[in-house]
């Protein structure tokens, strides 16, 4: 919906700029920890930890008004 849409819009604006890619890569987009970690400059293994303890727990809180 519109308002989901709006909510994400307002979270990717909050994340640094990182935590950012992750969502919109990621999250959003699906691509893989590797495609994100080579755009990053990070492993695998650090996009799965940025995703995992910032990044979904982010929308989480963002979308919970939501469900």
């Amino acid at each position: 919906s519109d308002a989901v849409g709006c909510a994400v819009d307002r979270l990717a604006r909050r994340l640094e700029a990182r935590h950012r890619v992750v969502l919109e890569r990621r999250v959003l987009g699906g691509e893989t920890l590797q495609a994100v970690g080579d755009e990053l400059g990070v492993s695998r293994e650090r996009v799965r930890q940025i995703e995992e303890k910032y990044v979904l727990p982010a929308v989480r809180r963002a979308l919970r008004a939501y469900a």
